[in-house]
């Protein structure tokens, strides 16, 4: 399982393989907003499938959430 987080200023790149780990990365990022008291523009937010082999990796299938807000991609 690969996992990185880069952080830049006010910019944050979350990479995972496989996609159920994004999901987890989100939701510690979540969490990390909620005790600093920050937030995330989610209309800035950007979702990128950078890999669809296997072919069990769709755009129709990769859900992911911040919190209760569905991710657009």
């Amino acid at each position: 399982m690969y996992r990185e987080i880069l952080l830049y200023v006010d910019h944050i790149v979350l990479i995972s393989d496989p996609p159920e780990g994004l999901q987890r990365c989100l939701n510690a990022l979540k969490s990390f907003c909620i005790d600093k008291d920050l937030s995330v523009n989610l209309e800035k937010m950007e979702v990128l499938v950078s890999n669809t082999i296997p072919m069990w990796v769709t755009r129709s299938e990769l859900d992911v959430f911040l919190g209760e807000e569905k991710v657009a991609y």
